[in-house]
Order: C-alpha cells, then structure tokens, then sequence
C-alpha cells in the first residue's frame, strides 16, 4: 500500500455557513429552558453525598506531593464511580470537580520543596467553601422553582 501525499488529497466544497448554523442548532444557550424539565430537589440528597465525598477524601493529611498523588488518586477514582452511577449528576458536576482536581495538581507541582501541607490546606479550604455556594446556589434554585 501506497502512503497518499498531499496533492493527492482533495476537499469536497462546504458551505461553512450552513454547517456552522446546523451545529449552533443543536445547542441551547438559556439554562433555563435546558433544566425546565430536571427536578433538580430529586438530586439534592445525592448531591449533597457526592459533594461530602469528595470534601471527605480531599480532607487527607497531604504533607508530600506524594501525599498529593495519592488522595487526588482517591478523588478521582471517586468521582469516576459517581459519574458511572448517577449520569445526570455526574455529568452536571464531575467534569467541573475533575477541572478542580487538575488545577490543584498542577499548581502544587510547581512548588519547589516535597512540603505542600499550608498550600494544600489552604487551596482545600477554598474548595469547600465554594463547593458550600454552590450548594447553597442550588438550593436556592430549587426554591425560587416553587415560588
């Protein structure tokens, strides 16, 4: 078999317009009418669960980068298992706690010295008291839902 080279390759013509206006078309951009059907209190309880799983684990004793590795390892795999069993919730949040994980990762492996635990305590003291708005923001959905 012969490799092709480029000149051998041709591009059939596309109308970029049509085609960028049939993605867009599959996309809705008010949040409101994407959850108008999602009874967001049926999720509370799990999401609550969820949520102090991932505080539970990420509360580890980190001294090391070592540390580190191991208990974002736990997260992960933690998140990964909620994302399996609850689709809606997984997919509403376990991206978005993964994003998390990696910038906490990537940021204390920059630091020059094996002893992260100040840094690490504070940047986990930020993810809980974010994680609490974000509770509170969906409670507070839910409630002005029923008003």
């Amino acid at each position: 078999t012969k490799p092709t080279t480029p000149k051998e390759c041709t591009f059939a013509k596309r109308d970029k317009k049509r085609a960028i206006e049939a993605i867009e078309s599959a996309f809705e951009y008010d949040s409101e009418k994407i959850f108008e059907d999602i009874k967001l209190e049926e999720y509370l309880e799990e999401l609550s669960t969820f949520i102090d799983g991932v505080k539970n684990i990420l509360r580890a004793d980190v001294k090391s980068k070592k540390d580190l590795f191991i208990t974002l390892d736990s997260a992960s795999s933690f998140v990964q298992s909620f994302r399996s069993k609850e689709r809606f919730l997984g997919t509403l949040i376990g991206g978005s706690i993964f994003h998390i994980l990696s910038a906490i990762f990537v940021s204390m492996m920059h630091i020059k010295r094996d002893d992260i635990s100040a840094q690490y305590r504070d940047f986990i003291e930020i993810f809980e008291q974010g994680i609490e708005q974000f509770k509170i923001r969906v409670k507070l959905t839910i409630a002005m839902k029923s008003i």
